[in-house]
């Protein structure tokens, strides 16, 4: 894991994307709640690449923010 993906607000925020979009789509996808082995399968794998893709999104936002501006909202 990057020194940044170690931040509590920051798997907080990745956590609480993935799961509210894991279920918004299991929901369409009829699969909600799980019942058996295989549909939790599917929401585990669903919520684990939503995860990655939240924790992503996180990274870049943080790259194309300038550094200065996250040193004055921090002090």
């Amino acid at each position: 894991m990057k020194i940044f993906q170690k931040q509590v607000w920051m798997n907080a925020v990745a956590t609480g994307a993935g799961v509210f979009c894991t279920i918004a789509l299991m929901k369409s996808a009829g699969f909600w709640p799980t019942t058996g082995i295989a549909q939790f399968a599917v929401y585990f794998f669903c919520f684990m690449g939503l995860w990655r893709f939240f924790s992503f999104l996180l990274w870049l936002a943080t790259l194309v923010v300038p550094s200065s501006k996250l040193e004055k909202s921090s002090s």
